[in-house]
C-alpha cells in the first residue's frame, strides 16, 4: 500500500498518467527512477529521514532557490542599464562546462602553460623555482592528451566521490557550485520542483518553474537524491579567525541556518550524515583562504570531513594559482580542470541568454544571438575571450544594447568601460566621510593603468597579476597626491578607503584573498598595460623610440606577447609598422637555435592589429619571405620530430594569418611562386602532424579564395594538403553555388587521401545538414569509407547533428555492436552514453556491451557509463563485481574495481573483494591500483597494514611492492614493525626502485 500511496502522490504532483509512462514502457517499477518518487515512498513507509528532517530540508531547498536562482548581474551591467535588464535565472542560462582530468600538480596559470608549450625545446619558461621542468612538461603532454568530458557526467561517476575542480578567474567555478545546488534541489523535491511558491510571482514564477524542470532534468542519475550543501570557504575562514579556529563546517552550516535561513541545523544535519544518507557538499573557493597556514588547516579539515562521511560526495573548487594539491591528492581526491567554453557551448549560452532577456520576442532574441556569435567568430582573440563565462556574460550584456566590436582590443575596451563605471569610488569615499575631489572615468582608468604598469614592472612581471594591498595603497596615494595635489594626511586615508572597497566587493580589481589583489581577468591587465604605454606616448611622456624599445626588450617574453599585440593596434600605424620591421630582424640566426622564433611569430600576428592594411604595403615582401622561411623551418623540424613546439605555434598563428594573407595581399605572387616551387616536399605519411603543409596550403587557397574555378582545380591537385585546403575553402566561401555540394560529395568518396575525404565529410555535415539526402549519405560514408578516421567522423557528425532523428539511436547501436573497427564501436558507444542516457533501453544495452563486446575499450566505456549513470540501480553492483573478477582485460577489471571502491565503500562485501583482487589478480597494474584503493578508503581497517606488509614482500611485481612500501611509510610510520620492514626492503628487495623507496622512507623517519 505504501507503494500505491507514493505513486498516487507522485501521479498528482506530476499532473497526469504520463508521469509513469517511462516505467510502463520499461516494463518494471523503479523507485529510484526519480528522486521525488523515492522521497514520497520513504515518507509513506517511514524508511526515509525523520519528519523533522524532511520539514527542515524542504524549507532549506526552498531557501536555496530563493538565494541562488538569480544571476548576479549588478557588477556586470552598465549603470545606465540598471533596472532595464531582465532578471536572469541561473537554471535557464547556465551551460555546464567541460573538464579535463589531472592537471599537472603545480599552480601554474594558463599563460604559463602557453609559455611552456612554446619554450619546450630549451628556452627559459620562467617557471616557479620549485617546479621541475622535465616533470612538468611530461605532465602537460599527458594532460593535453586526455579527453574533455562533461562536468556533470564526471561529478556523477561512482569513482568521483571526492574531487577538486580547478579553474581560472571567471571560468564559472562558483556558478557551477550554485547550479548544482539548484539542480539537486529541483531533482530531489517531491513533484520535481513544480511548486512555484518559492520562485516568485507572475512571469518570474513560470520562468522559475521551467528553469527548475530544466535544471532537475540535467542532473545525472548518479546524483539524484543527494542533499546539496555549500560551504563558501572565504566565509568559513573569516568565522575561523573570529572564533579562534574552533568552528567546524557543520557549525557554519548551522550558523547560516540560524542567521540567514540558508543552512541546516546541526542537530538535524549531523544525524543525517552519520546515518549514511547521501549528500553532496561543495567547498567553494579554497584559493580565497589566502593565509597559507589557515589554508592548510582548512584543506586538512576537508580531507577529514570526507573521511568521516564516506558516503558524502565532496567537491572542492579553487583557482589554479595558490592551490596546493598534495594533501587532497594523497587523500584520493581526483583533480579536474574546467575548460573554456567551446563554440557549441557559447552558442547555447547566447541562445538561452537572449531568449530570457527578450521574453516574447523570439526574432529579436535570434538576431542578438547571431550578432554576438558573428562577433565571436570574426576574431580568434574575441573567441578566446568568449570562452571565459564571465567575459562572455559581459559580451552578451553589451550586445543587447549595441553592435559588438569584432576585435579583442575593442571588446576589452567596452568591458573595462563597464567595470570602471561600476567602480563607484567617489560614493565610497563620501560614505567614509573622506573629502577629496571627484575621480572621473578617465582618472579611474589612469589609476588602473598605473596599477598595471607596476604589476608588469614587479619581479613576477605580467605573469603575476597579483599585488599586495600595501603596494596598492602606496600607488593610490601617489596618484591622488600628484593628480589632486593632496597632502599625505588626506591621500593616505583616501587610498586606504579605496582599498577597503575591494575587500567588500570585486570590481575590475578583485581581492584574491587576505591582502592580495589582482585584476578579475588577465585580459584586463594586458589591455590596461598596453593602454598605459599608449597614453604616455600620446602625452609625450614616452618618445616613439622608447616605445620601440619596449618591443626590443620584451619580444622574447611570452607573458608580454598580448600586451605588444594590443599596443600595436593602439599606437599610430606608422610606428606600429616600424615595430613589426624591427621584430622581423630581431634574431637573424634563429634557425640555428632549437627553440621557437617568437620574434617572427609576434611580427606576423602583429600585422592583424594594423588598422589600415595599406600601411603594410611597403613591408609585404619582407613579411611574405619571413612567413615562407618560417614554414620551411617548421617543415624541416616536423620531418625530424613528431610534433615540435614550432608546429603548435604555427597552429595558433594560422587563423590570424588568413585574415591578412588574402586576395588583396600585394605580395601574393611572391608567396604563390614559393608555394608552387616548394609545397611538394611538404608531405609525409602521418598526415595529421604536418602543420607546415596544412598552413602553407591554407594560405595558398586563401590568396585565391575569390576565384572558384581556381579552387575547383585545386581539389584535384597532386598534393593532399592543397586538395584539403581547397575543399575547406569552397565549403566556406561558396556554399550557395549549385556545384559545391556535388563537388564535395565527389571528393568525399573518390579522393585517395583520407584527410581530404574527412574534410569533405565534415563540411557537408556542417553546411548541408538540412539537405534531405545528407543523413543517408553520411550513414553510407560511416559504413563504407575505407578509412577508419573518416568513418568515425561520419559517426560523430550523425550523433551530433541528427540526435532527434528517430533512427539515429538504433543506427548507433548497430554501429556499436557490428562495426569491424573497434574505434568506431567506441565512438558510437560514447555518443549513445552522452546523448541517450535517459532512454529506457540504454542501460540494458550497456550491460550487454559490458559483458559480450569483444573489444576491451568498448567494455570499459560501458562499465564506466553504468557505474556513473546507474549507481542506484540494483543490478549495477553485481555487474561490476562480475567484471572486476572475470573480465579478460585488466583495464576493464581495474575500472570496475575502482568504481566499486569509491561508490560502494560501505557495502560489507567491498573490502573483502578488494583484498582478493589485490592478491590474486593476474595483472600487476590491476593489483597496484587495488592496493591504492584500499589505502585510500580503508586505512583505519585493522587488516590493511597486514595486507600491505604482505604485498610489500610477497608480490611478484616491483611496482606493487613499491606502492605498498610507500603506503606503509606514509601511514604507519609510528608502528613498531614499520622500520624493521623498511630496512629489510632496503637491503633484500630485488628491485632498485623498491630499495630506494625504502631507503628514502627510512631517511625521512630518522630526520623527523
Amino acid at each position: 500500500m505504501a507503494v500505491v500511496r507514493a505513486c498516487e502522490s507522485y501521479h498528482r504532483a506530476q499532473g497526469g498518467r504520463a508521469a509513469h509512462q517511462p516505467m510502463v514502457a520499461a516494463g518494471r517499477f523503479d523507485l529510484n527512477r526519480t528522486g521525488s518518487l523515492r522521497v514520497l515512498f520513504d515518507r509513506e513507509t517511514g524508511r526515509g529521514p525523520s519528519a523533522q528532517f524532511v520539514a527542515v530540508r524542504d524549507r532549506y531547498m526552498a531557501r536555496l532557490r530563493d538565494r541562488y536562482r538569480r544571476v548576479d548581474l549588478e557588477i556586470l551591467i552598465p549603470l545606465t542599464d540598471q533596472g532595464e535588464h531582465p532578471a536572469m535565472l541561473l537554471e535557464q542560462v547556465f551551460v555546464p562546462q567541460h573538464v579535463r582530468a589531472d592537471p599537472p600538480p603545480v599552480e601554474v596559470p594558463r599563460e604559463v602553460w602557453r609559455r611552456l608549450a612554446e619554450a619546450r625545446q630549451g628556452e627559459d619558461a620562467h617557471l616557479p623555482e620549485q617546479v621541475e621542468r622535465v616533470n612538468l612538461e611530461g605532465a602537460l603532454r599527458a594532460y593535453r592528451d586526455r579527453p574533455c568530458r562533461a562536468v556533470l557526467e564526471v561529478l556523477a561517476e561512482a569513482a568521483a566521490r571526492k574531487l577538486v575542480l580547478l579553474g581560472d578567474p571567471g571560468s564559472g567555478k562558483s556558478a557551477l557550485a550554485r547550479y548544482l545546488l539548484l539542480a539537486l534541489a529541483a531533482a530531489g523535491e517531491p513533484g520535481g520542483g513544480t511548486d512555484a511558491d518559492a520562485a516568485g510571482e507572475g512571469a518570474d514564477a513560470g520562468a522559475a518553474e521551467s528553469g527548475r524542470h530544466a535544471a532537475g532534468a540535467l542532473v545525472p542519475q548518479g546524483l539524484r537524491g543527494y542533499l546539496p550543501l555549500l560551504v563558501e570557504l572565504r566565509t568559513y575562514a573569516e568565522s575561523q579567525a573570529r572564533a579562534g579556529h574552533g568552528v567546524t563546517f557543520l557549525d557554519l552550516i548551522d550558523h547560516l541556518h540560524s542567521t540567514e535561513d540558508v543552512g541546516l541545523p546541526r542537530s538535524v544535519l549531523e544525524p543525517f550524515l552519520d546515518g549514511g544518507n547521501p549528500a553532496l557538499i561543495i567547498f567553494d573557493g579554497l584559493d580565497e583562504v589566502f593565509e597559507p597556514r589557515l589554508r592548510a588547516e582548512v584543506t586538512s579539515q576537508i580531507e577529514g570531513f570526507a573521511a568521516r562521511y564516506p558516503q558524502v560526495r565532496v567537491v572542492v573548487t579553487s583557482r589554479v594559482i595558490g592551490y596546493r594539491r598534495q594533501l587532497l591528492d594523497g587523500a584520493g581526491f581526483g583533480h579536474w580542470m574546467l575548460q573554456d567554453l567551446d563554440a557549441d557551448q557559447v552558442r547555447a549560452f547566447a541562445t538561452g541568454w537572449y531568449a530570457r532577456s527578450c521574453p516574447g520576442e523570439p526574432a529579436q532574441a535570434a538576431r542578438l544571438r547571431d550578432r554576438l556569435l558573428a562577433a565571436v567568430a570574426a576574431s580568434a582573440a574575441v573567441g578566446e575571450l568568449a570562452g571565459n563565462p564571465m567575459l562572455l556574460t559581459i559580451l552578451a550584456i553589451i550586445g543587447r544594447r549595441q553592435e559588438l566590436p569584432r576585435d579583442r582590443r575593442s571588446v576589452c575596451e567596452h568591458a573595462v568601460a563597464v567595470l570602471v563605471e561600476h567602480w563607484d569610488v567617489n560614493r565610497h569615499l563620501r560614505d567614509e566621510r573622506i573629502n577629496v575631489d571627484l575621480l572621473d572615468k578617465q582618472d579611474k582608468l589612469e589609476l588602473l593603468q598605473l596599477v598595471a604598469r607596476h604589476m608588469q614592472d614587479a619581479p613576477a612581471g605580467l605573469a603575476g597579476n597579483h599585488v599586495p594591498g600595501p603596494s596598492l595603497i602606496d600607488w593610490f596615494r601617489d596618484y591622488l597626491e600628484q593628480r589632486f595635489n593632496l597632502s599625505a594626511d588626506r591621500s593616505v586615508p583616501a587610498a586606504r578607503a579605496m582599498l577597503a572597497q575591494f575587500r567588500e566587493r570585486n570590481f575590475i580589481l578583485a581581492r584574491f584573498g587576505s591582502e592580495v589583489y589582482g585584476f578579475v581577468h588577465r585580459a584586463f591587465l594586458e589591455y590596461l598595460a598596453a593602454g598605459d604605454l599608449t597614453r604616455r606616448l600620446n602625452n609625450l611622456d614616452l618618445t616613439p623610440e622608447q616605445v620601440l624599445a619596449v618591443y626590443d626588450q620584451h619580444w622574447h617574453d611570452p607573458a608580454w606577447a598580448e600586451v605588444l599585440l594590443l599596443l600595436t593596434g593602439m599606437i599610430p600605424d606608422r610606428l606600429a609598422t616600424q615595430a613589426i620591421t624591427r621584430l622581423l630582424a630581431a634574431d637573424p640566426h634563429w634557425r640555428l637555435r632549437p627553440h621557437v622564433p617568437r620574434h617572427l611569430l609576434l611580427a606576423l600576428q602583429a600585422t592583424t592589429e594594423i588598422r589600415k592594411t595599406a600601411a603594410l604595403t611597403p613591408h609585404a615582401p619582407a613579411l611574405t619571405r619571413a612567413l615562407t622561411t618560417l614554414l620551411e623551418e617548421t617543415n624541416r623540424r616536423e620531418q625530424r620530430h613528431k610534433k615540435p613546439a614550432l608546429s603548435e605555434a604555427i597552429d595558433r598563428l594560422t587563423p590570424h594569418l588568413t585574415g591578412v594573407f588574402g586576395p588583396t595581399w600585394l605580395a601574393g605572387d611572391i608567396y604563390q611562386n614559393w608555394y608552387y616551387r616548394s609545397s611538394y616536399p611538404f608531405t609525409g605519411t602521418s598526415l595529421d602532424i604536418y602543420t607546415a603543409a596544412r598552413t602553407a596550403a591554407t594560405i595558398h587557397t586563401r590568396l585565391t579564395s575569390h576565384d572558384l574555378e581556381t579552387l575547383r582545380r585545386a581539389t584535384t591537385d597532386p598534393h593532399w594538403a592543397t586538395r584539403e585546403a581547397a575543399v575547406k575553402a569552397i565549403a566556406e566561401g561558396w556554399a550557395h553555388d549549385d556545384g559545391t555540394l556535388p563537388l564535395l560529395r565527389n571528393r568525399a568518396t573518390t579522393d585517395t587521401t583520407w584527410v581530404v575525404r574527412r574534410a569533405a565529410v565534415g563540411a557537408i555535415a556542417a553546411g548541408w545538414a538540412h539537405d534531405d539526402g545528407t543523413l543517408l549519405w553520411l550513414r553510407v560514408r560511416a559504413t563504407t569509407d575505407p578509412g577508419g578516421v573518416v568513418r568515425r567522423a561520419a559517426v560523430g557528425a550523425i550523433a551530433a547533428g541528427w540526435a532527434h532523428d528517430d533512427g539515429t539511436l538504433l543506427w548507433l547501436r548497430v554501429r556499436a555492436t557490428t562495426d569491424s573497427d573497434g574505434d568506431i564501436r567506441e565512438a558510437a558507444m560514447r555518443a549513445i552514453v552522452a546523448g541517450w542516457a535517459h532512454d529506457d533501453g540504454t542501460l540494458l544495452w550497456l550491460r550487454d556491451r559490458a559483458t559480450t563486446d569483444p573489444d576491451w575499450v568498448v567494455r570499459e566505456v560501458a562499465v564506466e557509463a553504468i557505474a556513473a549513470g546507474w549507481a542506484h540501480d540494483d543490478g549495477t553492483l553485481p555487474l561490476l563485481r562480475v567484471r572486476a573478477t572475470t573480465d579478460p582485460d585488466w583495464t576493464v577489471r581495474q575500472v570496475a574495481v575502482e568504481a566499486i571502491a569509491t561508490g560502494w565503500a560501505h557495502d560489507d562485501a567491498t573490502l573483502p573483494l578488494l583484498r582478493v583482487r589485490a592478491t590474486t589478480d593476474p595483472d600487476w597494474g590491476a593489483r597496484r591500483e587495488v592496493v591504492r584503493a584500499i589505502v585510500v578508503g580503508w586505512a583505519h581497517d585493522d587488516g590493511t597494514l597486514r595486507l600491505l606488509r604482505d604485498r610489500a614482500t610477497a608480490d611478484t611485481d616491483e611496482d606493487v611492492r613499491q606502492v605498498a612500501v610507500e603506503a606503509i611509510a606514509a601511514g604507519w610510520a609510528h608502528d613498531d614493525g614499520t622500520l624493521p620492514l623498511l630496512r629489510d626492503r632496503a637491503t633484500a628487495d630485488t628491485d632498485e626502485d623498491v630499495r630506494q623507496a625504502a631507503e628514502g622512507a627510512i631517511a625521512r623517519m630518522v630526520a623527523g
